[in-house]
């Protein structure tokens, strides 16, 4: 009995390969003893794909109107994986826009798709990089796109905020347990090749805040005494040419 029940807590001890554990339980009854195993399995198997450096780490560079956002995109792998695509996907806030034509004429690299997102007045981005990775450990990109800024007015913010853009991989095989799948829109240019996109957060989790005319003057705030120096210079230029 002793025997027994030292060789049954050494097996409940014991790991069954990659982070699987076993519980048991031995009961006896009527002088007889029963083994009974209630069976516990615990996955804690983490995802093989990670974010390096400066993975998802947006930022929005230039003035004016029209700016240019880039978003990188860097993630590695404990095991080769056969095949993989990225996607990424970026919501577009209020008083900036993009345009699905000019984005497909311009970045010939990529599969653009620009939904409406009604309850935030905002525009949903995607961005499927045409280029597959193939027999590999590493992907790295940088996706550049121009973005465009409604005209300004007095009402205008004086800020924008992106929200934390998100950063997906399509990729075949069973390596990816663990993995953080991520929703898409039905639309079936978004559908996978693999069973699900799956989610690659990047280490920085703050929103992107975007100054929209700093140190310029909105044309709204043009006021009267603006209009006033307009027309006397107009009427002054007008006499020295007549006369």
């Amino acid at each position: 009995m002793h025997t027994m029940h030292h060789t049954l807590r050494h097996l409940l001890l014991k790991a069954n390969g990659g982070g699987t554990l076993i519980i048991g339980k031995m009961v006896a009854k009527d002088g007889l003893f029963t083994l009974l195993f209630a069976i516990l399995i615990v996955n804690v198997q983490s995802c093989i794909l990670l974010a390096k450096d400066n993975h998802g780490d947006m930022k929005v560079n230039g003035y004016g109107l029209h700016r240019e956002l880039k978003l990188p995109a860097f993630i590695q792998t404990q095991s080769r994986i056969p095949q993989c695509r990225i996607l990424y996907k970026i919501e577009i806030p209020e008083g900036v826009y993009v345009d699905e034509r000019e984005l497909q004429s311009a970045r010939f690299g990529y599969d653009f798709i620009v939904l409406p997102v009604k309850k935030t007045n905002s525009q949903m981005l995607f961005a499927i990089k045409k280029k597959l990775y193939l027999s590999t450990f590493e992907m790295k990109n940088l996706l550049k796109i121009k973005i465009h800024l409604h005209p300004p007015s007095k009402a205008f913010p004086k800020s924008l905020k992106f929200p934390v853009p998100t950063i997906a991989v399509d990729c075949k095989g069973d390596l990816f347990k663990g993995c953080t799948t991520l929703k898409t829109s039905r639309d079936l240019r978004l559908k996978s090749e693999s069973p699900n996109w799956l989610s690659v957060k990047s280490p920085s989790r703050a929103p992107v805040e975007l100054e929209t005319f700093r140190d310029e003057q909105l044309f709204a705030d043009f006021g009267y005494e603006s209009c006033f120096l307009l027309v006397t210079t107009l009427l002054t230029s007008m006499y020295y040419l007549i006369k």
